[in-house]
């Protein structure tokens, strides 16, 4: 089945956009309450700090706990385009999930199915995380960190907070990452208990994440 989405997605946007609009009604009916669980998430993670990459930061470089998380509204969408179509085409060798432009982050945002979560450096956008999520219980979970953000655990955190709001809300989470994105995969690794499930085309790894509590039984 992942194989079919992935392909529809891929060759077929016109049907892939009637998909997502099935699909975004029929997740809003079955997780009413999705959005309210990753907002208790994301505050109780910001209260706790959770781990960071590493343990060797400097006082002036370990400032991931300055950063802010939240589910992102519709007035917020054009700083979302504006971060993503701004960043270097180095940091979307792999991230290409959805359009960048505010007219279809509206309508993803509108559909139900796109969790949308931004990560703010004082009032700046300096990554942006997600969960598709389908009505089977299944969401995919990806992530885009801005250069200046990197290597201070906000990935990492990213991974811990998207298994847990699909936990909570009863989904399982899964991600395709590339082979050839070693850092993507590490801080996957880090963040969350991560269980390979197969190969995909085009060196893309299918991967099962659940909270680094939780026992994967695939």
């Amino acid at each position: 089945m992942t194989g079919i989405l992935i392909g529809i997605k891929h060759r077929c946007p016109g049907l892939w956009k009637a998909v997502e609009w099935l699909n975004g009604h029929l997740v809003r009916w079955r997780y009413p309450k999705l959005h309210e669980i990753a907002d208790s998430i994301i505050n109780r993670n910001l209260t706790q700090a959770p781990a960071t990459d590493s343990g060797n930061h400097t006082d002036s470089d370990n400032n991931i706990d300055r950063l802010r998380w939240q589910t992102l509204s519709p007035e917020e969408l054009p700083a979302l385009s504006d971060f993503l179509r701004t960043l270097p085409s180095s940091s979307l060798a792999y991230f290409r999930p959805h359009p960048f432009d505010p007219g279809n982050l509206r309508r993803l945002h509108r559909s139900g199915s796109l969790l949308m979560i931004g990560v703010w450096k004082g009032n700046a956008l300096t990554g942006y995380h997600f969960l598709r999520c389908f009505a089977n219980g299944k969401c995919f979970h990806g992530l885009v960190v801005s250069p200046e953000s990197r290597g201070l655990g906000t990935g990492t955190r990213m991974w811990s907070i998207g298994a847990e709001i699909a936990s909570r809300a009863g989904m399982e989470m899964y991600a395709t990452i590339s082979e050839n994105n070693p850092s993507s995969l590490a801080s996957c690794h880090r963040g969350c208990d991560a269980k390979l499930i197969k190969n995909l085309p085009q060196g893309y790894l299918l991967i099962r994440c659940n909270p680094k509590s939780v026992k994967i039984d695939c």
